[in-house]
């Protein structure tokens, strides 16, 4: 990923919008291999370049806002996930509505990080909205 960004550049013909797709290719690439700090790294690089493009209130930026989540549940942060994923959640809800597969994703997020943090009822109430929506959306036989 990295050579072909570089090689973008090099060529001159990588803009914006291509380095934030490179961003997010590097983020998860280094998530999937558990080197969750680069991934960071490279997903608020991201986040900053998304908010520039678009906007805070596109839902790129809740896009990032969730892989970021995410990434702090890995790194033993629930607080930041919460913070993250709530952020990520108001962006998400705004665009897509409840039932949307990137807002259960996040409801599942937020429901693991209040688990985390002792808060029970909380985390119950976010995994049954996630749980609905993705049911609504995608049957009982879903795996997830």
């Amino acid at each position: 990923i990295a050579a072909a960004r570089d090689r973008l550049a090099d060529l001159g013909v990588l803009d914006d919008a291509g380095r934030q797709q490179f961003l997010q290719a590097e983020g998860l690439a280094f998530e999937l291999l558990g080197r969750f700090d680069e991934a960071r790294t490279a997903i608020e690089a991201r986040l900053a370049l998304s908010t520039r493009i678009f906007g805070p209130q596109h839902y790129m930026v809740g896009q990032d806002l969730a892989q970021l989540a995410r990434l702090a549940l890995k790194q033993h942060d629930p607080e930041l996930a919460l913070r993250h994923g709530e952020a990520a959640l108001a962006i998400l809800r705004e665009h897509f509505g409840e039932g949307e597969s990137w807002v259960a994703g996040v409801r599942n997020t937020i429901a693991l990080a209040r688990l985390r943090t002792g808060d029970l009822d909380g985390a119950r109430s976010d995994a049954t909205l996630a749980y609905e929506a993705r049911r609504a959306t995608s049957g009982e036989a879903n795996p997830r």
